[in-house]
Formats: C-alpha cells, structure tokens, sequence
C-alpha cells in the first residue's frame, strides 16, 4: 500500500459500483450538491474532483463516474409529456435526487456542511444553501450551452416529474 493511504483514507477501499442503489442515490444527491463541474460545459474535468472525493471521503474507487451523470440515455419524457428536444442524463439525475437534495441543503448535517465549505468556489448564504444551489446550477446551465434550452430552476421549483 502506499504510504499515504493510511492517512487520507481508510486502507479498506471497495467499489462504488458495488453500493446498493439507496447508497449510490445519496452519494449521487451530495455529489449534485458538492460538484459545479457537473453542469459546465468543460467534458474534460467534469467528473475528476467528484472521484477524488469519493476516494478521499468514502475509500470508494469509481474508474467510470461519468457513467451516472451522462450515460444511459437522455431525459425524452417529462411530467408524461414527450419533450421537444432531449435533455441531458445530468438532469435526470438531479430531477430524481430533488427530494434528497433538498433535503440535505435545508437540513444539513455536519458532512455536508464541511464540504460545502470546502467545495463551493461562489458566493453563497449559510442560511439558505438550497436557494443558493439553485442558483448556481441555474447560472451554470445558461453558461452551458450543452444545458441552457434546460429551464432546470421552473422544474425543480415545479417538482418535475420524469417518465
């Protein structure tokens, strides 16, 4: 073993793959959180940070992250209504994590409080982290030309529901 994994992580490392799918959902919902590379535009870095934190935090090794947030198809369906164009898979994750997200922003624990500390590069009110979320991936998807046709706010504000 090298001789820094005692230190920065447990030495017992496991797949992510492996966790159940609950488990998967809650990483997902705090890496939705946590990562602004998710919703830019830049392909090359967009899942690096997201697997160093889960080596870092949770001794999880995930050589296929971008798997979960861009793989597996487009958003085609919405509220039962077939869309005009297709939205990425990266919302499709964060219309199905809404609730979790949510959750955790409004009612933080120490975990996520710390990572946001450590994680979120734009301002942000202490007191109100899930508007200020909000915010930042709606700013992000106008940016992302790849995401700004995505009225991603209307939708999570409407509670969206995927089909």
């Amino acid at each position: 073993m090298p001789w820094w994994m005692g230190e920065t992580t447990k030495v017992n490392l496991s797949f992510y793959n492996d966790l159940s799918v609950d488990d998967k959902n809650e990483i997902l919902a705090r890496a939705c959180i946590l990562f602004k590379s998710l919703y830019n535009k830049d392909n090359k870095n967009r899942y690096r940070p997201i697997s160093l934190w889960l080596c870092n935090n949770y001794s999880l090794l995930c050589p296929n992250m971008r798997d979960d947030f861009s793989a597996g198809g487009q958003c085609t369906i919405l509220n039962g209504k077939t869309l005009e164009r297709p939205y990425p898979h990266i919302v499709q994750e964060i219309l199905k994590n809404h609730s979790r997200i949510k959750d955790l922003l409004n009612h933080p624990d120490e975990d996520i409080l710390m990572s946001i500390h450590d994680y979120w590069d734009f301002p942000y009110n202490p007191n109100d982290l899930y508007n200020s979320w909000l915010d930042m991936i709606e700013e992000c998807f106008k940016e992302n030309p790849q995401l700004s046709f995505v009225p991603i706010r209307k939708h999570i504000e409407d509670d969206a529901k995927l089909s």
